[in-house]
């Protein structure tokens, strides 16, 4: 679907569609000068079911981090939660640690795994703990061995628990760049209308949200550009000018945009229903975008 109207500098986040150990460079320009450094790599295959520790270098999984909301787990979520480095619970999110301890059982089961237990169960539970079940709360609270932290901050009422996990991930993890976010889509619309909000608030942070048939993130002001997992024959995709009226221009999407002003106001121009046409997208704008993606075939 053709867009709704939009403003321009200039950034570079190069994805890979090769394993996500692959790192990418990261540049800036600004005022005609231009630095490099190597960052995490920011792939559509956050996307896979399937990714696993394997698919990860031992120092990028020191800057990945995952924060569990409470709301129904998507159907990868085992594996990002094994994945990353450090393991933050919003509140009733540890509630849902036993349904991925569940399904970890389970797989073990199915392959007849006979080693250590190895199962990973959170560094730190945050929030104003209204939601935490009891019997969770005392369970981490109780057994050291787990080496979570219930960190309660009912004191604090103007900030979403959230935004209170990014707070301390940001505190107490700083070597954390990329941080997943399971069950951001799913739920109350004011919710996810937060969440979304929220990827702008932590210019610091690479913040994935992820549904059960979608993913969201924060493109920056400046040019970027995303290489598609090719192991998706299609890529749906999205750009919302939440942060204002924006002038953007796209390079290998189905219906790209040509420094055309993009607004969320009424009659303004957005961009639904798009598609990838190339293996690399490019997205020049000068205010930053809500990207969402979703695969052709169900994850």
């Amino acid at each position: 679907m053709r867009a709704s109207n939009l403003t321009s500098q200039r950034i570079e986040v190069h994805t890979y569609r090769a394993p996500i150990s692959r790192p990418y460079r990261h540049r800036t320009r600004a005022s005609g000068t231009m630095t490099t450094h190597e960052d995490v790599p920011t792939a559509t295959n956050y996307l896979t079911p399937m990714r696993t520790m394997e698919d990860l270098q031992t120092a990028e999984r020191v800057r990945d981090a995952v924060v569990l909301l409470n709301y129904d787990l998507p159907p990868h979520a085992l594996s990002l939660w094994m994945s990353c480095s450090y393991r933050v619970c919003a509140d009733g999110g540890a509630n849902r640690v036993q349904d991925l301890r569940a399904a970890y059982d389970a797989v073990t089961k199915e392959l007849n795994y006979t080693g250590d237990d190895v199962f990973k169960h959170p560094h730190r539970i945050v929030g104003d703990m209204d939601s935490v079940w009891g019997s969770v709360a005392s369970l981490y609270r109780d057994n050291e061995a787990y080496g979570c932290m219930l960190d309660d901050q009912s004191d604090d009422q103007d900030s979403t628990d959230f935004v209170k996990c990014l707070r301390a991930i940001v505190k107490h993890k700083p070597e954390v760049k990329r941080v997943f976010t399971l069950g951001a889509l799913g739920g109350r619309l004011d919710h996810i209308l937060y969440n979304m909000k929220t990827l702008f608030d932590f210019p610091e942070l690479e913040i994935v949200l992820i549904g059960d048939h979608s993913m969201a993130r924060a493109v920056p002001a400046g040019e970027t550009i995303i290489k598609r997992d090719t192991r998706y024959e299609l890529m749906h995709c999205g750009l919302v000018p939440l942060q204002g009226d924006a002038r953007v221009s796209t390079v290998g999407l189905k219906w790209d945009l040509n420094d055309e002003v993009m607004s969320f106001n009424a009659g303004g121009l957005i961009s639904t229903s798009n598609q990838f046409i190339e293996d690399e997208v490019v997205i020049r704008t000068d205010v930053p975008l809500l990207f969402t993606a979703s695969p052709s075939m169900p994850l």
